[in-house]
C-alpha cells in the first residue's frame, strides 16, 4: 500500500458536490475511483512512490481540489485547475482554448506530470489512460507522453493506491 504524508494533505476534503463541479472544469471523464483517490489523498504528499513509463520516476505530490476558504498562493499551486490553466500554458490553442485531451493529477521529481489522457481523437474519452507528460521533451502543441496503465483503475492496482 502506498505511503503517504498524512499531514501534507489539504483538507477540507472535497465532498462529492465540489468534486463534480471541478471536474465538470478539467475537460476528462474521471472514474469513481479518482473520485475516490481525490477524496482520500487531496493535495498529498507520497513517501518514496515511484512509477515507472520509460524510466523510473519518483512521485513528488498529487494534486487535488482546494478549497477557496483553505486556497493561498502555495495551496493553490496543487489544485487541479490551477495546474492545468497555470503550468500546462503552452498547450493552449488560442487565448481561451484549453487542449483538455491531459489532465495533471500528480508532480514528479524533475518537472514532469503524471497525468490522465483521453487521447487525441478522443479514443480514451471515456476511460482515461494514465501516462507521464515530459515537459522537456514536449514542444508547443506537441507534448511526448509516456504510457503508465491502460486506465486509472489499473493504475490503482499496479501500484497498491487506495
Amino acid at each position: 500500500m502506498i505511503k503517504i504524508d498524512e499531514n501534507s494533505i489539504i483538507k477540507p476534503l472535497p465532498t462529492d458536490e465540489e468534486y463534480s463541479e471541478e471536474a465538470k472544469l478539467w475537460g476528462v471523464n474521471t472514474p469513481y475511483t479518482f473520485k475516490k483517490f481525490i477524496q482520500k489523498y487531496n493535495c498529498a504528499k507520497p513517501i518514496d512512490f515511484e512509477i515507472k513509463a520509460n524510466r523510473t520516476r519518483l512521485v513528488t505530490r498529487f494534486f487535488g481540489i482546494v478549497n477557496d476558504a483553505v486556497a493561498d498562493f502555495i495551496n493553490s499551486e496543487y489544485d487541479i485547475s490551477h495546474v492545468q490553466s497555470e503550468a500546462f500554458q503552452f498547450f493552449y490553442y488560442g487565448e481561451d482554448r484549453y487542449d483538455n485531451d491531459l489532465m495533471p493529477f500528480a508532480e514528479l521529481f524533475g518537472g514532469d506530470f503524471l497525468c490522465l489522457d483521453k487521447g487525441k481523437n478522443n479514443e480514451y474519452e471515456d476511460n482515461p489512460r494514465v501516462c507521464v507528460l515530459s515537459h522537456e521533451e514536449s514542444g508547443e502543441f506537441d507534448p511526448v507522453t509516456y504510457h503508465v496503465a491502460d486506465s486509472f483503475d489499473e493504475f490503482v492496482v499496479k501500484y497498491h493506491i487506495l
